[in-house]
Protein backbone atom coordinates (compact mmCIF):
# COMPACT_ATOMS: atom_id res chain seq x y z
CA UNK A 1 0.00 0.00 0.00
CA UNK A 2 1.36 3.45 -1.12
CA UNK A 3 1.22 6.49 0.57
CA UNK A 4 0.71 9.74 -1.52
CA UNK A 5 2.16 13.01 0.00
CA UNK A 6 0.09 15.85 -0.12
CA UNK A 7 2.69 18.02 -1.97
CA UNK A 8 2.25 21.87 -1.93
CA UNK A 9 2.82 23.76 -5.38
CA UNK A 10 4.87 26.31 -4.55
CA UNK A 11 7.23 23.90 -2.81
CA UNK A 12 7.65 21.80 -5.82
CA UNK A 13 8.20 24.81 -8.31
CA UNK A 14 10.29 26.05 -5.92
CA UNK A 15 12.76 23.10 -6.19
CA UNK A 16 12.71 22.73 -9.89
CA UNK A 17 13.59 26.19 -10.10
CA UNK A 18 16.49 25.71 -7.67
CA UNK A 19 17.28 22.27 -9.31
CA UNK A 20 17.82 24.23 -12.78
CA UNK A 21 20.11 26.74 -11.41
CA UNK A 22 22.27 24.31 -9.40
CA UNK A 23 22.16 22.06 -12.82
CA UNK A 24 22.93 25.35 -15.14
CA UNK A 25 25.70 26.00 -12.55
CA UNK A 26 27.39 22.81 -13.23
CA UNK A 27 27.12 23.01 -17.10
CA UNK A 28 29.07 26.57 -16.73
CA UNK A 29 31.39 24.53 -14.66
CA UNK A 30 31.94 21.73 -16.89
CA UNK A 31 31.99 24.36 -20.11
CA UNK A 32 35.15 25.71 -18.08
CA UNK A 33 36.83 22.90 -17.39
CA UNK A 34 36.65 21.91 -20.74
CA UNK A 35 38.25 25.20 -22.25
CA UNK A 36 40.90 25.13 -19.14
CA UNK A 37 41.91 21.82 -20.85
CA UNK A 38 42.32 23.22 -24.46
CA UNK A 39 44.26 26.23 -23.37
CA UNK A 40 46.37 23.37 -21.19
CA UNK A 41 47.09 21.41 -24.20
CA UNK A 42 48.06 24.56 -26.23
CA UNK A 43 50.53 25.99 -23.95
CA UNK A 44 54.24 25.46 -23.74
CA UNK A 45 54.99 27.14 -20.82
CA UNK A 46 55.60 25.71 -17.47
CA UNK A 47 54.03 28.33 -15.37
CA UNK A 48 50.98 28.87 -17.28
CA UNK A 49 50.24 25.58 -16.88
CA UNK A 50 50.21 25.29 -13.07
CA UNK A 51 48.24 28.09 -13.07
CA UNK A 52 45.78 26.16 -15.46
CA UNK A 53 46.12 22.82 -13.68
CA UNK A 54 45.09 24.49 -10.33
CA UNK A 55 41.97 26.39 -11.58
CA UNK A 56 41.45 22.89 -13.01
CA UNK A 57 41.42 21.10 -9.38
CA UNK A 58 39.33 23.60 -7.81
CA UNK A 59 36.63 23.62 -10.44
CA UNK A 60 36.60 19.61 -10.85
CA UNK A 61 36.28 19.90 -7.04
CA UNK A 62 33.24 22.33 -7.77
CA UNK A 63 32.08 19.95 -10.30
CA UNK A 64 32.05 16.93 -7.99
CA UNK A 65 30.49 18.89 -5.43
CA UNK A 66 27.36 20.26 -7.52
CA UNK A 67 27.05 16.72 -8.79
CA UNK A 68 26.42 15.41 -5.53
CA UNK A 69 23.96 18.26 -4.69
CA UNK A 70 22.19 17.29 -7.54
CA UNK A 71 22.34 13.56 -6.98
CA UNK A 72 21.37 14.03 -2.98
CA UNK A 73 18.09 16.85 -4.34
CA UNK A 74 17.08 13.93 -6.42
CA UNK A 75 17.17 11.36 -4.22
CA UNK A 76 15.55 13.20 -1.26
CA UNK A 77 12.68 14.21 -3.82
CA UNK A 78 12.43 10.66 -5.04
CA UNK A 79 12.13 9.24 -1.34
CA UNK A 80 9.57 12.53 -0.45
CA UNK A 81 11.68 14.66 1.59
CA UNK A 82 11.19 17.81 -0.48
CA UNK A 83 11.49 20.01 2.90
CA UNK A 84 15.57 18.46 3.09
CA UNK A 85 15.93 18.43 -1.13
CA UNK A 86 15.10 22.33 -1.14
CA UNK A 87 17.56 22.84 2.02
CA UNK A 88 20.43 21.45 0.50
CA UNK A 89 19.64 23.25 -3.03
CA UNK A 90 19.09 26.43 -1.14
CA UNK A 91 23.06 26.11 0.39
CA UNK A 92 24.24 25.78 -3.16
Amino acid sequence: MFLRMELSKPSIEEYYTLLRKVQKSLLECKSEISHLRRLRHKSNDPETIAKIDEKLEKLTDIRIYLENIISYARKCRHQGHLDEALEVLKEV
